[in-house]
């Protein structure tokens, strides 16, 4: 039996292409879409949980998880900003396998001159996940194109940015916390974890996220962003109070797990450690 024998709603994983975006699902249901159309920076403008509950992203357009920057050599690369730059999409390459499905998409960022500025090669891979959910894995590797390297500017949230469903995003109505036991936005907000969760209740339901900072990542544990309009990142360079230079390649990764249930912080402990000891061999899928 191949791949193609087996029934969608059967496979633990699939993943279909359509103009400009990729759908991938967990256990027959939809977990992420990938849109990378023209007019917008590439990104998940959706994630979802069991049934379709949606835990990050809004239906007024704001996606689920960006990377972007608001001060990259003077110039700014989020989808709404007016005086930026574009992160331009190059190639997309898809991967489908029983187990897992995901892609490799590189992309340039370039001025407001259309000048390369950084090359972007985002690996994605989604997996199910326990309890019911499923795993997002985001590996980014950046590459300066100008001589001098790439200036990041102080900014209130880093490459990576998360925005919550309105439902995991009221104080009322859902809990954010870390590995230290800070619980609350607030509390939260500038401290130092090698991972975050926040749960809440959608449709009567349970569910949650886990956000997971790799330990080969640059300046690892993280320092993490998080605000009451429903955004958390992952933020280093903010709170280490400096700008900083790229100069060479650097690749950052990071793990999102949705789960139903309500779960213990030794459940996402033990979720870190399953991803601190997995290997990260040629991820990018480079010729050796």
């Amino acid at each position: 039996m191949t791949l193609l024998d087996i029934p969608v709603r059967n496979r633990p994983v699939y993943l279909q292409t359509d103009a400009g975006r990729v759908v991938m699902m967990v256990r027959g249901e939809p977990f992420t879409i990938y849109s990378y159309g023209p007019g917008s920076n590439p990104g998940v403008s959706a994630l979802f949980a069991a049934d379709s509950r949606q835990v990050a992203g809004r239906p007024a357009g704001m996606a689920a998880v960006t990377v972007g920057h608001e001060e990259v050599n003077g110039v700014s690369y989020l989808h709404d900003s007016a005086r930026g730059g574009i992160i331009e999409h190059r190639e997309l390459t898809v991967r489908r396998g029983l187990y897992s499905v995901g892609f490799v998409h590189r992309l340039v960022w370039r001025d407001g001159h259309g000048n390369p500025v950084m090359a972007d090669a985002r690996r994605v891979r989604v997996t199910a996940g326990p309890c019911d959910g499923g795993i997002l894995d985001i590996a980014l590797r950046l590459t300066p194109l100008i001589r001098g390297g790439v200036h990041f500017g102080a900014t209130a949230h880093d490459l990576l940015r998360i925005h919550l469903a309105s439902s995991l995003s009221a104080p009322q109505m859902s809990q954010m916390r870390n590995e230290h036991g800070h619980c609350g936005t607030e509390e939260v907000d500038g401290r130092i974890s090698r991972w975050v969760s926040v749960d809440g209740v959608i449709r009567g339901e349970t569910v949650g996220i886990v956000v997971l900072d790799h330990p080969r990542n640059p300046f690892h544990p993280t320092t993490w962003r998080a605000d009451f309009e429903g955004t958390l990142s992952p933020s280093p360079i903010l709170w280490a109070g400096v700008d900083e230079t790229l100069t060479k390649t650097i690749v950052i990764r990071y793990r999102i797990i949705t789960h139903c249930g309500y779960v213990e912080a030794g459940w996402s402990h033990a979720r870190f450690q399953e991803y601190a000891d997995e290997p990260c061999n040629n991820e990018f899928g480079d010729r050796e």
